[in-house]
């Protein structure tokens, strides 16, 4: 739970950054991307939706509307899905992209 709690922290602050540097006009609280990044991920979890699509960034609307604007909100949200499926898939890509035959052919140690 712990681990959870730092890793959902680290979201929210990085969520904060990209709402900065692709909006630097928006001022956007740090306790306020925090605590809307961790509803929208636990809400977009219990969904039974691939990845929570479309709830979390429902959700992220939702929380961060009030505090920056409709436009800059939906935005965000949209924003935030691209950034979190590229380093999702830059992460997994070395896996994806190496096959069963090139584990066989390296030689033993």
């Amino acid at each position: 739970m712990v681990a959870n709690g730092v890793a959902w922290i680290g979201y929210g602050v990085a969520l904060w950054l990209v709402a900065r540097g692709t909006m630097p006009d928006v001022a956007l609280s740090l306790p306020v991307a925090t605590g809307a990044w961790i509803a929208s991920y636990v809400l977009g979890f219990l969904s039974p939706l691939p990845g929570g699509i479309g709830v979390r960034e429902g959700i992220l609307f939702v929380l961060l509307r009030p505090e920056i604007g409709a436009g800059e909100a939906a935005a965000l949200a949209s924003v935030s899905r691209i950034v979190i499926t590229l380093t999702e898939v830059v992460a997994v890509a070395p896996f994806l992209l190496s096959s069963p035959e090139a584990a066989r052919r390296v030689p033993p140690a």
